[in-house]
């Protein structure tokens, strides 16, 4: 019986750590939709689109719209506008170049 104290400790704490972070996400999402209300030149200022709030609208309650603006704003996400109208779902990988020391190659992409 030693393990279910431990269990329902841990059931516990993650459960209280789950409804904090829903409860900051709904905050959040209040504070994302006050961006609504900016015009579109104050968006382009902080690197978002009106397709990229509603990008962060489309997100599930639980999740954070303001961490989704804030990647797709520092550019670690695709915007919406750029991928003609697809929603961002993967982040853009740039590929580095390599050089190889030992024989002066660069690897073929």
């Amino acid at each position: 019986m030693a393990v279910f104290p431990g269990f329902l400790t841990a059931f516990l704490i993650g459960t209280a750590k789950a409804g904090r972070r829903a409860a900051k996400a709904l905050v959040n999402r209040r504070a994302a939709h006050a961006l609504d209300s900016w015009d579109d030149r104050a968006l382009k200022d902080i690197g978002l689109t009106r397709s990229d709030l509603m990008g962060a609208r489309a997100l599930p309650f639980y999740r954070d719209p303001t961490r989704h603006l804030d990647e797709v704003s520092r550019g670690h996400l695709r915007s919406r506008d750029s991928l003609s109208g697809k929603p961002a779902l993967t982040p853009i990988a740039l590929e580095p170049t390599v050089h190889l020391p030992s024989i002066g190659l660069v690897p073929a992409s």
